[in-house]
């Protein structure tokens, strides 16, 4: 214990030096090995990279964080929250309007959007889909509502009200053989499709037939 105290001081007094470190550097430097070493950062407190594999080790008192709590040193990147996955999921929940991949990948400097992916499938984070991409959004009901709208506008998010299947009062057998008449004889007006509905056995009126068309937005019917 006695030879080994010393070599953990050097472990702290290299790092505090260099700032950055791996800890295949701090083994050479101080000529002690990976327990020795990772004693003495337990010890003193430290943060591990997010990006180069986790392999390169600060000193807990050394980052200045900035505001999204990043901290970039030699290349190296540090979160307050220490590995990728957290900082992925607070950055998102704290997002103002949520986050693409793209605008995580510029802020965090590395590549993240399997690892985004993943997360949303875990229920980390909550996502939707913008064109042909993604946004990440925060899982909390109220969050994820002022992230909705800051980014899509102040309508998003509610739903419009649900169109029924079939028009009300007509069941869809019914509107199935009146589409069917309808692609066979285009031109017939809706009184003519009725009498070829009621003649088989489809009790139908020229205005329920004008209803189905207005129902799928198929244009208005012609003649009576």
């Amino acid at each position: 214990m006695r030879t080994s105290a010393p070599k953990r001081e050097c472990v702290v007094r290299v790092l505090q030096e260099r700032r950055v470190l791996s800890l295949e550097q701090m083994m050479q430097h101080c000529h002690c090995g990976r327990m020795t070493v990772l004693k003495a950062l337990r010890h003193a407190g430290y943060y591990s990279s997010y990006n180069a594999n986790a392999a390169f080790y600060t000193l807990a008192h050394i980052p200045d964080f900035d505001e999204h709590g990043l901290w970039c040193c030699q290349g190296k990147r540090f979160s307050v929250h220490r590995t990728l996955t957290e900082t992925l999921v607070q950055q998102v929940h704290r997002a103002a309007a949520g986050y693409a991949p793209s605008e995580l990948e510029a802020l965090l400097g590395v590549p993240c959007r399997h690892l985004l992916s993943q997360l949303a499938k875990q229920g980390r984070v909550g996502r939707q889909r913008e064109g042909r991409h993604y946004v990440y959004l925060s899982l909390a009901p109220e969050r994820q509502a002022r992230q909705r709208q800051e980014r899509f506008g102040p309508h998003e998010g509610t739903p419009e009200p649900a169109r029924a299947w079939v028009p009300p009062g007509v069941d869809a057998r019914s509107v199935i053989r009146t589409l069917a008449l309808a692609i066979v004889d285009p031109e017939a007006t809706p009184r003519r499709l009725a009498a070829r509905l009621r003649a088989q056995g489809i009790a139908m009126t020229a205005g329920r037939v004008r209803q189905v068309f207005s129902h799928y937005e198929l244009g208005e019917k012609k003649g009576s």
